[in-house]
Formats: C-alpha cells, sequence, structure tokens
C-alpha cells in the first residue's frame, strides 16, 4: 500500500482517471494501489499534502454530469447482477438511494406519515370540534397542529 508521501502524480492521474469512470474514491484509490485515506490527505487543506489542483480537479469530476452517470450506470449493473445472484436487498437501497428511476419506491414524506400515526393513535378520543379543526387544516392545504390533539386513551 503506498502512504500519501509515496503517491505520484501519475498516481493521481490514474485515480482521477478511475474517479471519472463512476468508481468510488475508495475504490479508485484501491486500484492505485493506496486507500481513500491517503489520497483525501490531498484534498485536506490542513494536511501536509495538500494539492489545491488534486482538490479542484477531484471536485469537478465528482459534480460533473458524466460522473454521475457513470456511478448510476455501475449501481444498474450490481443491482441487475444482484438480482440475478438472489442478494438483492443492498443493491435495491442503492437504487432506491441513488437512481432516478427508482424514486417511485422512496418515502416522500416522513413527516406526514409520522403526523399520520399520532393522528390515528389520538383518533379515538378526538372530539367533533377536534376533527373539524383537523380536517379544515388539511382543506386549507396546512400542517394540522398534530401536537396539541389529546393522547389516545
Amino acid at each position: 500500500m503506498k502512504f500519501a508521501y509515496e503517491i505520484t502524480a501519475e498516481d493521481k492521474a490514474d485515480f482521477l482517471e478511475n474517479l471519472s469512470q463512476g468508481v468510488r474514491p475508495n475504490k479508485a484509490a484501491e486500484q492505485c494501489d493506496s486507500t481513500g485515506t491517503q489520497f483525501r490527505k490531498f484534498r485536506n487543506p490542513i494536511s501536509q499534502y495538500f494539492d489545491p489542483e488534486f482538490l479542484r480537479a477531484w471536485e469537478e469530476i465528482e459534480h460533473s454530469a458524466a460522473y454521475r452517470r457513470e456511478f448510476e450506470d455501475r449501481i444498474r449493473d450490481m443491482v441487475y447482477d444482484s438480482a440475478e445472484d438472489g442478494n438483492f436487498t443492498a443493491r435495491w437501497k442503492l437504487a432506491v438511494t441513488h437512481l432516478p428511476e427508482f424514486d417511485w419506491a422512496k418515502h416522500t414524506n416522513l413527516n406526514v406519515n409520522m403526523q399520520m400515526q399520532v393522528l390515528t393513535r389520538a383518533l379515538p378520543a378526538l372530539t367533533m370540534e377536534e376533527l373539524q379543526r383537523v380536517a379544515e387544516s388539511l382543506q386549507a392545504g396546512e400542517k394540522p397542529d398534530l401536537k396539541a390533539l389529546p393522547e389516545a386513551v
């Protein structure tokens, strides 16, 4: 394994090339016989190895549309390979987190879900006036103040 002081300009170029192909930083570093930690030293302004040009190039790659496409393609490959191998759970979570075509599987509003849980618990104890207040808030497009509801009996 190469330490930061052993990493050459050629190693940095190879790392950035791997990164631009959608390879995650730790894997890109492994392909250069080092670790992500050693390469991150070149990004850190307080490190003795800080390299502002390397930092700029890394950030430029990570924020590029090409990097995003490559990364998404790698996840797609993992998802499909994993599905064929029968090990789908971890890859499914990666797909839901990173791929736009899996947006339909994301929880769209955890706050609404939590408010629904509060409302469901409180519903048996609600008076008609409180229920009307909640209904009016929802109709007005507002979030009802469910904290003020009585606790379920």
